[in-house]
């Protein structure tokens, strides 16, 4: 007997529980959703400007960029692209893409790459065995993605989302090559309508 061919609707569908599982406070997203989430193309919607928001970590301000995310031909509430970037450390920038968890202040990372940050990192012992307890000092560009930091028999992600790093190179030489690699790696295709953050004049802090 031949096998059927997929359904056309079936990315759809696999789509929709993705989406589902991201907004929903109490359910855990699989790995495969994580996957789903990832890969989809997806264009980034209410491009707005950078904005200027203080910093626990390191006791400074950042320039702050975020949007929305559309999927497919779905604009999920709680997916959101962030990047941020220091006023005075000009050559560092992070750029994320999470889940906004609802009823909570909590966001779940699935992806995020590290330009240059400011401080080091290490990973801890979860992860692949190349990545277990590897120490990234400062200044050394990384990305971290949740297919690392997942339980692959299990076919889940572990809490924390992102913990594992990994270090890129060669190092990117521009904040438009750094921005380039993480919308090629979120299949987001109008990562050229991301204003510069240097483009909004200067912010007064």
């Amino acid at each position: 007997m031949q096998s059927q061919p997929p359904s056309p609707q079936a990315p759809k569908v696999r789509l929709q529980i993705a989406l589902a599982a991201c907004s929903n406070a109490r359910m855990s997203i699989s790995l495969a959703e994580a996957r789903t989430i990832i890969e989809t193309p997806k264009r980034l919607i209410d491009i707005r400007d950078w904005h200027v928001k203080p910093n626990r970590e390191t006791r400074a301000a950042l320039y702050v960029y975020e949007a929305r995310v559309r999927l497919a031909q779905s604009i999920p509430r709680g997916i959101w692209f962030r990047a941020h970037v220091f006023p005075a450390y000009p050559d560092t920038a992070k750029f994320q893409l999470d889940c906004e968890q609802p009823g909570t202040r909590a966001h779940l990372p699935l992806y995020r790459l590290e330009w240059r940050p400011v401080i080091p990192h290490t990973n801890g012992f979860a992860g692949p065995p190349e990545l277990q307890g590897l120490f990234i000092p400062r200044g050394r560009t990384h990305e971290h993605i949740c297919f690392d930091h997942a339980v692959e028999h299990e076919g889940r992600l572990r809490a924390g989302g992102v913990e594992c790093a990994r270090p890129i190179e060669p190092d990117f030489q521009t904040f438009s090559e750094a921005l380039g690699r993480a919308c090629a790696m979120l299949s987001i295709e109008n990562c050229g309508e991301i204003p510069k953050p240097h483009d909004q004049g200067v912010f007064v802090l």
